[in-house]
């Protein structure tokens, strides 16, 4: 498992579930589990040792093989139980000190340290220097983003607790620390480059996520009238529940799926 002759590289991503078949969880963060694991899978087959580094909970092993060359790599924090990123963040050094630890322990030599998300660049900023890694960050959705009024009202900015300028000012600490920054668009290279971040462009790449045939594949009009039938009966439902539930109406409103007719 542990091959010395092939050149390894440490992948990070800290919260969410980070499993094999990647689970749903409340802060969306099975989207990126399945970009970091997809990315893991094409290194592994290109003939990189590939260590994914995550968080251990939920009596979750250690160690989880996922393909060829890669395996998913666990340190527990934070208790037993999914917490969310921006609780997450203050438990990060000491699970810094376990991978240290881990990788001293095996003699380990990895060519470089790859965070996703600003938890995990946060904590890559604490063992990159530790462990003499090149440090590459990859921000995916960045907290200044998240400033935006249209923002606040999503899903997604709710779940924020007003954690956003933590978010911002690890973001602004990591993007000086790391060797290099990877946008994942032009509009967000630019934000690096502005006001908020100030990163140099000569250490800013841009890579757009990749695309998959197999997963993502345009439907005829009968599956797709299919899939939003589905959609509609899921609301109809839903909203049913709601109106024969008179108490507190404004919560169980707020528990209707997101739905997108077409």
């Amino acid at each position: 498992m542990y091959n010395r002759q092939r050149p390894r590289l440490m992948l990070v991503s800290t919260h969410g579930y980070v499993t094999a078949r990647p689970r749903p969880s409340f802060d969306g963060a099975d989207r990126q589990v399945t970009y970091i694991l997809d990315l893991a899978r094409q290194l592994g087959a290109m003939g990189y040792v590939v260590d994914v580094l995550t968080r251990q909970f939920d009596g979750q092993p250690t160690l989880e093989p996922l393909a060829l060359n890669v395996t998913i790599v666990r340190f527990p924090c934070g208790g037993p139980r999914l917490i969310g990123k921006d609780v997450l963040w203050r438990h990060l050094g000491a699970w810094s000190d376990q991978v240290v630890k881990y990788a001293n322990r095996r003699q380990l030599r990895y060519l470089l340290v790859s965070s996703h998300y600003w938890d995990a660049g946060y904590a890559c900023s604490l063992l990159a220097a530790r462990l003499k890694l090149p440090h590459v960050f990859t921000p995916h959705a960045l907290g200044a983003a998240r400033q935006n009024p249209f923002f606040a009202g999503s899903i997604s900015g709710r779940l924020t607790d007003g954690s956003v300028d933590v978010q911002v000012d690890h973001e602004q600490e990591v993007c000086a620390q790391a060797q290099m920054v990877v946008a994942t668009s032009d509009d967000q290279a630019q934000d690096l480059i502005g006001p908020n971040y100030r990163v140099p462009p000569a250490k800013i790449r841009t890579v757009g996520p990749g695309y998959d045939d197999p997963r993502f594949y345009e439907t005829d009009y009968a599956q797709r009238y299919q899939a939003c039938l589905v959609q509609a009966i899921m609301a109809f439902r839903a909203l049913r529940a709601v109106l024969r539930t008179p108490q507190d109406h404004h919560q169980n409103c707020e528990m209707l799926p997101w739905t997108n007719f077409c």
